[in-house]
């Protein structure tokens, strides 16, 4: 729908019609409550994308931090080890 109407807006000024002039006003309307809608789902989006992300990260640091304590753990049975 917006490309409609903004392909319709550029047209020439000479080839419109009164019809095309109401068009025009109609849909600009219609861009105007099309882009609210859009920049809250936008928004909405990034929110979730954002909580989404810091749990990701959350997660990642969580095991990041099981993993070096499970290789040190490790180096520590290996030295333990070795001199048995």
């Amino acid at each position: 729908m917006i490309i409609s109407c903004w392909a319709y807006s550029f047209r020439a000024v000479s080839k419109l019609t009164w019809l095309h002039w109401l068009f025009i006003v109609s849909c600009g309307k219609m861009l105007s409550n099309d882009l609210e809608v859009e920049s809250k789902n936008l928004r909405l989006t990034l929110s979730e994308l954002h909580l989404k992300h810091k749990s990701l990260a959350s997660d990642f640091r969580t095991h990041r931090d099981l993993d070096a304590k499970n290789k040190a753990e490790l180096k520590r049975l290996k030295g333990k080890f070795s001199i048995l």
